[in-house]
């Protein structure tokens, strides 16, 4: 990789529930597996989470894809799946 060459320091991978786990049709139960699947390392989960006020210039779309990442992010049966996994969340400032 290109960037860990440079000195830069990243994730080992990115993961997509959507790509490890596609056949399950609730999102939720999606990552919950996706969690209970990816082997040790550090991965990079990308969610934009947020919400948006009606007069936002982004798109319907985006503002749907916000909100949903919002309603994971804050989903307590995710949360706990993360507990149960010994999953530590850390931001890109606590790369080693």
């Amino acid at each position: 990789m290109v960037a860990r060459r440079s000195g830069l320091l990243t994730p080992d991978s990115m993961i997509s529930p959507d790509y490890l786990i596609p056949y399950l049709s609730d999102p939720k139960e999606r990552f919950i597996q996706c969690f209970k699947a990816i082997p040790d390392g550090v991965y990079e989960l990308m969610l934009h989470p947020g919400y948006q006020d009606a007069w936002s210039g982004d798109s319907e779309e985006f503002r749907k894809t916000i909100e949903f990442d919002a309603n994971i992010a804050a989903n307590q049966d995710i949360k706990k799946c993360i507990r149960e996994c010994g999953i530590r969340l850390i931001s890109f400032n606590e790369l080693e």
